[in-house]
């Protein structure tokens, strides 16, 4: 069993690897050849992202990313899971369970999040 697991984070390793890589060289290719004007297109896109949540320094690019919650509801109350990571500046886009992968882990359990996540019962 063990060894499926580690098989499993071996694979999901490696994608966000070339995931990170195709980011960074994506990045590299539109704004970072341009010092100044990079300062100011990356300023930019990160300002046009939305600004509740949590963020974090991308793995690719070294700017701001948004760590993604979604919320969904049991038996009337609403509870937050983590959903993803989105970098508004680059484009990398990562599924919960590559987060640890990409050295975005120090959530626990939901870190500065949780005043953005409703777990009051909803009315019926």
């Amino acid at each position: 069993m063990k060894s499926l697991l580690d098989d499993r984070s071996d694979q999901i390793a490696r994608v966000v690897h070339e995931l990170v890589a195709q980011a960074a060289r994506q990045f590299e290719m539109t704004v970072g050849r341009f010092d100044r004007a990079s300062r100011a297109v990356s300023a930019m896109l990160e300002a046009q992202a939305p600004t509740a949540g949590v963020t974090r320094t991308c793995p690719a690019c070294s700017h701001q990313g948004r760590v993604l919650i979604a919320t969904d509801e049991v038996e009337g109350f609403s509870y937050g899971y983590l959903a993803g990571f989105l970098c508004p500046v680059c484009g990398l886009e990562l599924e919960a369970d590559m987060l640890e992968a990409a050295g975005i882990d120090d959530i626990a359990p939901w870190g500065d999040a949780v005043g953005d996540v409703d777990t009051r019962p909803s009315e019926p």
